[in-house]
């Protein structure tokens, strides 16, 4: 029964560190809400590639994880565009360059990259899109270098907080979990580790904090400075 709401208790334990930003940080209160809803509704369409070919996670309602999805990428999503902010009681200062269109454009490079190296070449979704959150990440690090800690601060942050949930959750309450949902066990994308912890998870989670870290500061044209 526990696997039917394990993907639920991810998106819960996140959104958790949601509220809690929400709470300290009055100042990223609007970011937080517009990274959530925007990382919702990313969460659902990522399921396009990620259905086909990185898992089929079981769900509260049985074939359906919407839900999940709206929840995971809301909370994820919105936690991590102030975690750098958030852990470092930092805040950003106007630089007077907003990259706005860039930012645009580096966006729909993205989603052109998923449909060349997913739809069209066949390499696995989760994959490719962890390797253009890094790449996206280190374009707009190229033109803002003071945006590299931020990228990996965050990326490792995010990182980290995901393990212990990781551990608990898929080691012990839910451990034949992975077993049922991950498409790429026994593929040699498949490689475990300590715990039943996918490596491509962690990948994941590493790449987009990394891209989360960066996105606020670029596209609106400030600089982390100390409170």
């Amino acid at each position: 029964m526990i696997e039917r709401f394990a993907y639920a208790i991810l998106g819960l334990y996140f959104l958790a560190w949601w509220l809690a930003a929400y709470a300290t940080r009055r100042d990223q209160r609007h970011l937080l809400l517009r990274a959530g809803i925007i990382g919702a509704i990313a969460g659902i369409l990522s399921e396009f590639w990620h259905l086909k070919d990185y898992w089929h996670p079981p769900s509260i309602i049985y074939g359906f994880t919407v839900p999940e999805d709206l929840l995971a990428g809301f909370a994820v999503a919105g936690f991590s565009a102030v975690l750098f902010d958030v852990f470092f009681k930092r805040e950003e200062e106007f630089r007077g360059v907003p990259h706005s269109f860039l930012f645009s454009v580096l966006f729909l490079f993205g989603v052109g990259g998923m449909l060349l190296f997913v739809n069209t070449l066949g390499f696995n979704s989760v994959i490719v899109s962890a390797l253009l959150f890094l790449l996206i990440a280190g374009i707009m690090i190229g033109i803002r270098r003071d945006l590299l800690w931020p990228a990996l601060a965050t990326g490792l942050i995010l990182t980290l907080l995901a393990i212990p949930l990781y551990v608990i959750l898929f080691g012990f309450l839910a451990p034949h979990w992975w077993e049922h949902a991950w498409l790429l066990r026994g593929t040699r994308l498949g490689m475990m580790l300590w715990m039943g912890t996918p490596w491509t998870e962690l990948f994941w989670y590493f790449a987009w904090g990394c891209l989360a870290g960066v996105i606020p500061g670029f596209l609106r044209g400030t600089e982390k400075r100390l409170r």
